[in-house]
């Protein structure tokens, strides 16, 4: 059988993943000169999972974080972009391809859960570097391996004959095989659909080159070279999250730091970004229809050992402590829960005094300003009570100046952070407690 694929022949068989119903009305709608966003909108408002999955990129976005997006109106799409939904729409209408597993050896599940993952590492990285909108970047993320699952729907015998002979090697050496077949790989097709559907063409170049950017025309230091950075970048971010080992998750670390660095992301920005990806890949995974675990904490790399005593204190859960009487603190306390710790709260100090006399939590992480009695004075309450005095103690305030930090490390605590704090900040903290011995 002749294996060779042409891409004009494949778009006219309509073998080929592509979008339909609703997601194919709104790309038409879109593409319009004259477009109406109130029609638009209606449309999408048709298809409830579609329409949750515009309000969540829209909010993501949005300028006005005090004004959440609830609905789907014509100013929620002009805060994205009519381009930008289009590209969305089309993201997520391909995600319903997984329900079609024709190629044996293709793991569908594994392949949609890494692409939301790259998805969601390739937004929050657009957020902290500004190569592009965070939306469109989501759609890179999303789509930057699409065509490996348009040769697991063309050709799923031969596709699975290749699977079976490169598992376990690289990209590259996946790409040559697939030319070898199909004179043409995943990577070729990938682009070729991209530039099809309208996705412009400096985001599908930069997706063609994401797996390997060294062997791109790009310039060095170039937008569009940074962007295949990041993509590639992200995609790292996904087979860590995608790491069922917590050991060998933490060992990706390094290199996705180095990684950061050449995109001018420092150590903590990019072990924040790591955490955000795994807590949005979990929530997009229950929207989208794919199971995604939730995720401890990544580590930074200077805390990352093969020692077995820090192995085990990496993974111990703690007893946490959260006073503060702002909706910040029910938040972080709901987020460290979910990371496996315990968690116990408070909205005063006096209060906060108690629990920890009757709970003795490992750690307490207070606000310096409190009702009855501020930071400062449960601080040093606590290192003057025998049962409570070896508590890691973690001051927050909005004031950063040397003089209240001075007077925390006067009180007894251990670390001192200003607020809005880096929920990697705390992270590094909660290491450095596990460790502690007063």
């Amino acid at each position: 059988m002749n294996d060779l694929l042409d891409f004009a022949e494949l778009k006219a068989s309509g073998n080929l993943p592509s979008p339909k119903g609703v997601a194919l009305t709104v790309m038409d709608l879109c593409q319009r000169e004259n477009v109406s966003l109130t029609e638009v909108a209606h449309i999408i408002r048709g298809d409830p999972a579609l329409a949750g999955r515009i309000i969540k990129i829209a909010n993501a976005v949005n300028p006005n974080k005090r004004r959440p997006i609830a609905s789907v109106s014509p100013e929620t799409l002009i805060i994205i972009g009519t381009n930008t939904v289009q590209q969305i729409v089309l993201g997520f209408s391909l995600v319903n391809v997984k329900r079609h597993q024709v190629c044996k050896e293709f793991n569908y599940q594994e392949f949609w859960s890494r692409s939301i993952a790259t998805a969601c590492a390739t937004q929050a990285i657009g957020e902290t570097t500004r190569l592009a909108p965070a939306a469109e970047m989501f759609t890179c993320g999303l789509l930057s391996n699409v065509g490996r699952i348009a040769l697991a729907a063309v050709r799923p015998e031969a596709y699975s004959e290749i699977l079976k002979q490169t598992a376990g090697q690289s990209s590259d050496v996946m790409a040559a095989a697939e030319t070898a077949r199909f004179g043409m790989n995943h990577r070729d097709l990938n682009n070729a659909m991209m530039e099809d559907w309208g996705i412009p063409k400096f985001y599908a170049e930069a997706v063609l080159f994401h797996e390997n950017p060294d062997t791109s025309w790009f310039q060095p230091g170039s937008r569009q070279r940074k962007l295949a950075d990041a993509i590639h970048l992200a995609s790292l971010i996904a087979d860590a999250c995608l790491t069922v080992e917590q050991d060998a998750r933490n060992a990706l670390m390094p290199k996705i730091c180095e990684l950061g660095e050449a995109l001018d992301i420092d150590m903590v920005q990019m072990v924040s970004i790591a955490d955000e990806t795994a807590r949005e890949w979990h929530e997009w995974g229950e929207l989208l229809d794919t199971p995604t675990p939730v995720l401890p904490p990544f580590l930074p790399p200077q805390h990352i050992t093969g020692n077995e005593e820090r192995k085990s204190a990496s993974a111990e859960p703690l007893r946490i402590l959260v006073v503060d009487d702002e909706m910040l603190g029910l938040i972080f306390s709901k987020m460290l829960v979910n990371f496996g710790h315990t968690v116990f709260t408070a909205s005063n100090g006096a209060e906060a005094l108690q629990i920890a006399k009757r709970e003795h939590p490992q750690v307490v992480i207070s606000d310096w300003l409190l009702p009855e009695m501020d930071g400062a004075a449960l601080c040093r309450a606590l290192r003057d009570d025998e049962k409570t005095r070896d508590a890691y103690f973690i001051m927050l305030t909005h004031n950063g100046d040397q003089q209240k930090r001075a007077e925390a490390t006067r009180a007894g605590a251990n670390a001192y952070l200003s607020k809005p704090f880096d929920p990697k900040e705390i992270n590094v903290e909660l290491f450095k407690a596990r460790k502690y011995r007063p």
